[in-house]
């Protein structure tokens, strides 16, 4: 199951179509689809990227993001996608080397750090979307270096209460959007997938989403405060259940269960809501040589050291399996 709207430029990526694509990520349809191809999947802090020309969804959500096969080659087109100020606020790092050699070089722009400090929640609030036990123990070996010092959390405060106006947020903007599409007035109408998004938005009353809006930046700042001003990262489940077959998320399959397409978002569309950067990186494989990934977020526009985070984690699962093998 590849899932997601940025699936194809996911599939691209992982089948060697392509260097990198872009997407779009307006509850995680950058990062699952990441997930599930064994990719990166980047998801900047909410503005970097201009999305004019992407295709709405739900506006004050929906972020362009990022696909490639290495962190770095995440971070050299986030680096020419973004415009030239932004680049130089949000990467200086990158664009001091851009600058100053015109040449990439792995081992010369991203330094090793010594020591990261990152908390690790594996409990969902909903406790059928925390992670599996063996999830569990393919990210805890993942970070288990000296490289990192842990906090693990028994789970996020308010998490229902940020999920509930994620929810919000997008079915209320989603139906606005798309409004004449879900009457059949503007062209061809929704699929069907699209209208059970919208078609709840119609219904929402003006005032939960207003609360939603005006609680989201106090809400943010709350989150960063408790998990994120005595820690560098936050590191998380991607798919609590690893991954599933198609036919357990399609709605027409006879095996359908809504549980397991519920899941596909647990972890992801808060992250929206809350403007946060955040990256998926895979870091090995199930016992049916999937691949097992795991979502690593940061401050807002703290996306250059999420980056050089991912890239660390990345070098070190690279290293641990080749001497596995």
């Amino acid at each position: 199951m590849v899932g997601g709207s940025s699936s194809g430029s996911a599939v691209a990526v992982a089948g060697c179509l392509c260097y990198g694509s872009l997407g779009t990520d307006t509850a995680g349809s950058v990062r699952i689809p990441a997930a599930t191809c064994g990719v990166i999947g980047f998801k900047p802090t909410n503005g970097l990227l201009e999305t004019t020309g992407c295709y709405p969804l739900a506006p004050s959500l929906d972020t362009i993001g990022v696909l490639a096969r290495s962190v770095l080659d995440v971070a050299i087109l986030f680096y020419f996608a973004a415009e030239a100020r932004v680049a130089e606020r949000v990467l200086p790092r990158l664009s001091e080397k851009f600058r100053s050699t015109k040449t990439w070089s792995d081992s010369e722009f991203w330094p090793l750090q010594n020591q990261w400090r990152v908390a690790v929640c594996h409990e969902h609030v909903h406790g059928r979307y925390s992670a599996s036990e063996s999830l569990q123990n393919q990210i805890n070996t993942a970070l288990g270096t000296t490289t990192y010092t842990f906090s693990k959390l028994d789970g996020i405060k308010d998490f229902s209460h940020i999920i509930k106006n994620a929810t919000t947020v997008l079915h209320v903007e989603a139906a606005a959007t798309h409004y004449n599409r879900l009457q059949g007035y503007d062209g061809p109408q929704l699929s069907e997938i699209s209208r059970a998004t919208t078609l709840p938005g119609v219904a929402i009353p003006a005032v939960w989403y207003q609360l939603a809006l005006r609680e989201r930046f106090l809400l943010r700042d709350t989150f960063v405060e408790r998990y994120l001003s005595s820690n560098d990262i936050m590191v998380t489940p991607i798919l609590p259940y690893g991954l599933v077959p198609w036919s357990h998320v399609h709605t027409q399959s006879n095996t359908f269960n809504p549980y397991a397409l519920l899941a596909l978002f647990s972890w992801t569309a808060f992250v929206n809501y809350l403007g946060l950067p955040a990256v998926v990186l895979p870091i090995g494989v199930d016992d049916k040589g999937l691949p097992v990934c795991l979502q690593a977020i940061a401050r807002p526009e703290e996306d250059e050291k999420l980056l050089s985070f991912a890239y660390q984690v990345e070098q070190e699962c690279s290293r641990r399996d080749k001497n596995y093998e």
